[in-house]
C-alpha cells in the first residue's frame, strides 16, 4: 500500500481521531491546530474530512479495526481469561468504524394515535354566568 502523505497537522489531527474516537473532530482541531477559535475549528475539522488523503489515512485503522472486531467474535471463546482486554479492543474498533463508516440504522416501527377533541366556550362561559 502506498504512504499517504500528510503534513504534521494533519497526522495529528488523524492520530488524535484515532487515539480518541468518542470525541469531535472539531476537539480534535482543538487540540492539535494553534487556534482558539471554535468557528475556525469547526471549519478545519470539516475541511480535513473532506481531504481524500486523510480520509484514506484513516480508512487505514478502519481495516485494523475491522480485522480486530472480527477476530475478538471468532476468539471469544478462547479469550476467556482476558475478557476486559477483549472488551476494550471490541469497544475501540466499534468506535473507529462508527467514526469511518457511520452508526448503523436501525428501524423502528412506530404507531400513534390522534385525538380530536371539540369544546364549545360558549358552553363554559354560560355554566360560569348561571
Amino acid at each position: 500500500m502506498k504512504e499517504v502523505k500528510l503534513t504534521r497537522k494533519q497526522k495529528a489531527f488523524a492520530d488524535e481521531l484515532i487515539r480518541n474516537p468518542k470525541q469531535s473532530a472539531t476537539k480534535a482541531v482543538a487540540k492539535t491546530y494553534n487556534t482558539d477559535d471554535y468557528h475556525s475549528q469547526r471549519v478545519i475539522a470539516s475541511q480535513n474530512l473532506a481531504k481524500p488523503n486523510i480520509l484514506k489515512y484513516l480508512d487505514k485503522y478502519g481495516e485494523l479495526a475491522e480485522i480486530t472486531a472480527v477476530d475478538i467474535m471468532q476468539n471469544s471463546r478462547s479469550m476467556k481469561d482476558e475478557p476486559a482486554h477483549a472488551r476494550v479492543a471490541l469497544d475501540a474498533s466499534k468506535d473507529i468504524l462508527n467514526r469511518l463508516y457511520g452508526t448503523p440504522t436501525q428501524k423502528i416501527e412506530s404507531q400513534s394515535t390522534t385525538v380530536t377533541l371539540n369544546l364549545s366556550l360558549k358552553d363554559l362561559t354560560e355554566v360560569e354566568q348561571g
